[in-house]
């Protein structure tokens, strides 16, 4: 098969009239990561902040290792950067022990350290806030234009990936098609590139399509991306409202990364789709086959910190991109330009790249400069008063697969998260949350055998404990959510979870329900034993969206891989329960508190003798704004940051005070 010749996707403002240049020189591109943390000081890994020119990110990573005396194998990075532009990146060097290397004396012309400093988790491949581009386009013949131009795109541009993803001539989807034609590929980063390019291809093919058709007009059926998620919801019907948020940007269209089960779209905008989809059938059957995971990428792309400025004879123009962007997709929307580094195939073998890299590692080195990693993290914004990190779809570092690898932890592996709960192993929020996490990472379920409502910390001390592993691989236990974390941790799992989850409790954990709680008390546990946990709990009478909460909590624990808590905080999330289309978004809450509870209530067992039940809880007493219930209440996902000691600080020294008299 010959190289495919990629068409020329679709203009939100039209083709653009000024013609210009980029990458004329070195300092012509230039990108700066944002990283979601800030280095700790602490630990055995070394983040170094440097600024190279001319040098590749593995040319880098090889220095470092030199100077630093360690294998190559123990310098990591966020994402790769092209040698062709002025790139500022993080790397980070594994050095045990005490050892301070003087990294200053590095410097050269085409490699300086900003800055180093020790931080206690490593850096892995995506772990990215997001990416500062700074552009100069030179040859540009009216500069008053390009800057009318810039105005008029500022609100979106078309989100497509980028022509680096496709190779020359779209060779990249060529490979995939002859991939999925039967050719073997046994270079896993080769194959993972191929099956980004294809289903890249799809996504820019159907927004085309899309864009051309009904430009950014919503249709029935469509999955509604909630602004900073990855969370969707369909419209079907299209409503005033949904239009209105549209507008707002709370909310945005969607494209489809095509995977198996094939998923999203529905109605007039899943046959919409199909349609387009259904012209490359190679593509559809070789996905399928590969069982991609189906996911939606924004059809609009908001660069953020626009600013543009001329200097002499070059238009300069900067702005921030999130997670997965290429600003390649921005500049095609301001002006009709030439790459003067474009590819070229007789230029491959020229450039330096490590000794056992393809030819696709060029390439490779060439795509990330333009794009921030898919598997970046960026703001959880599930409406516009969020502020948790989540990890976006599609991991790009050549060190694992595209598209099919599993969500892992800062230190590369596989994340393992422990699963309970108190309304028993059968309860549905403990199903729909752990079938939600098992797509982010590997789950593990321990949960009581029958309801533990109310267990709040109790131990069983008097019985032993006995388990049983059911059909659906879930662990079942004679005991109270307390003795189901302990065991789990102890005893059943071979490697130590890295993260408790417990939930998703039918009924809230508001204020003072957290100290008689049993899935809060399943979360307290993972803390004692040294674990970040989260406890979940759905608000309502109904009890039927867990799978709003199930989501929100995928996407909250997401974030958490790439910026993690204190081990020693313990989440308690509430959710509303509401449709997630209908959840407004995400508050950071204190804790209210309730009214006294009810007294009891008194009747008789059927032998007449009598018994006592527990009044309903009281109604809210502390219920203001800043509290869980006041989020909950007004549709918000209310997350209280809990801590278990109970000592009342401010009153040690009165109390001194007082015994001294005593």
């Amino acid at each position: 098969m010959s190289d495919l010749t990629l068409p020329q996707w679709h203009y939100l403002y039209g083709r653009p009239q000024h013609r210009g240049v980029i990458r004329a020189e070195p300092d012509h591109f230039q990108v700066s990561e944002v990283l979601p943390f800030r280095p700790d000081g602490e630990g055995e890994n070394h983040l170094v902040h440097i600024e190279k020119r001319g040098l590749t990110t593995h040319q880098v990573a090889k220095t470092l290792a030199q100077f630093a005396g360690v294998p190559q194998r123990d310098v990591s990075w966020a994402g790769l950067k092209d040698k062709h532009g002025v790139t500022r990146q993080w790397l980070c060097v594994r050095i045990p022990g005490k050892v301070e290397p003087p990294w200053s004396e590095l410097n050269n012309d085409q490699l300086t350290v900003l800055e180093a400093s020790r931080h206690r988790k490593k850096l892995r491949p995506g772990n990215l806030l997001a990416n500062r581009f700074r552009l100069a386009i030179s040859g540009v013949e009216e500069m008053s234009g390009l800057a009318e131009r810039l105005a008029i795109i500022q609100p979106g541009v078309p989100n497509y990936y980028g022509e680096q993803r496709f190779g020359h001539n779209g060779m990249n989807v060529t490979r995939a098609v002859e991939m999925f034609e039967g050719r073997k590929v046994k270079d896993r980063n080769k194959r993972s590139i191929y099956l980004s390019a294809a289903r890249s291809f799809l996504f820019n093919q159907v927004v085309s399509a899309r864009l051309a058709h009904s430009g950014l007009a919503p249709m029935a059926g469509d999955p509604l991306m909630l602004a900073g998620s990855n969370s969707f919801f369909i419209a079907d019907p299209v409503t005033e409202e949904h239009r209105e948020r549209l507008a707002s940007g709370d909310i945005g269209l969607s494209g489809p990364l095509f995977g198996d089960p094939d998923g999203g779209a529905a109605g007039e905008a899943g046959r919409y789709e199909q349609q387009i989809l259904d012209a490359w059938p190679q593509l559809l059957s070789g996905l399928q086959s590969a069982r991609m995971q189906p996911e939606r990428r924004r059809m609009l792309l908001r660069p953020e910190g626009v600013r543009h400025w001329v200097e002499q004879d070059l238009f300069w123009v900067e702005f921030l991109l999130p997670a997965g962007a290429f600003a390649t997709s921005v500049l095609r929307e301001l002006v009709d330009y030439r790459d003067a580094q474009a590819f070229d195939p007789d230029a491959v073998r020229e450039r330096e790249v490590p000794a056992q890299a393809s030819e696709d590692d060029a390439v490779r080195e060439r795509e990330v400069s333009a794009q921030a990693s898919e598997d970046d993290a960026v703001p959880v914004a599930s409406g516009r008063e969020a502020i948790m990190p989540e990890s976006a779809p599609e991991p790009q570092a050549p060190e694992q697969v595209v598209d099919e690898q599993p969500k892992t932890d800062d230190n590369g592996r596989v994340m393992k998260i422990l699963v309970s709960n108190d309304d028993g192993v059968h309860a549905p929020g403990i199903r729909a949350l752990s079938e939600a996490l098992s797509a982010v990472a590997e789950v593990v379920t321990v949960a009581p055998d029958r309801n533990c409502s109310g267990a709040s910390n109790s131990l069983t001390l008097t019985n032993p404990l006995r388990i049983q592993q059911l059909d659906n691989g879930y662990i079942q236990v004679n005991g109270t959510p307390t003795d189901c974390v302990h065991l789990a941790v102890r005893e059943l799992v071979e490697q130590e979870p890295d993260l408790v989850v417990s939930g998703i409790n039918a009924g809230a954990n508001l204020g003072d329900d957290t100290l008689y709680s049993g899935t809060v008390a399943a979360a307290m546990e993972g803390r004692h034993l040294g674990l970040p946990t989260i406890a979940v709990s759905l608000v309502g009478r109904a009890e039927q969206h867990y799978d709003s909460a199930a989501a929100i909590t995928a996407q909250i624990v997401e974030g958490l891989m790439r910026s993690p808590l204190p081990k020693d905080q313990i989440l308690n999330i509430n959710v509303p329960d509401l449709p997630l289309d209908q959840i407004k978004g995400i508050k950071v809450t204190r804790l209210g508190a309730r009214h006294k509870a009810e007294g009891m209530v008194r009747t008789t067992d059927p032998a007449g003798r009598t018994i006592f039940w527990l009044g309903p809880p009281g109604e809210e007493e502390d219920s203001g704004p800043g509290t869980d219930f006041h989020a909950v209440a007004q549709g918000y996902v209310s997350i209280t940051p809990l801590k278990v000691d109970l000592t009342a600080h401010d009153q040690l020294e009165r109390l001194e005070g007082w015994v001294k008299q005593l």
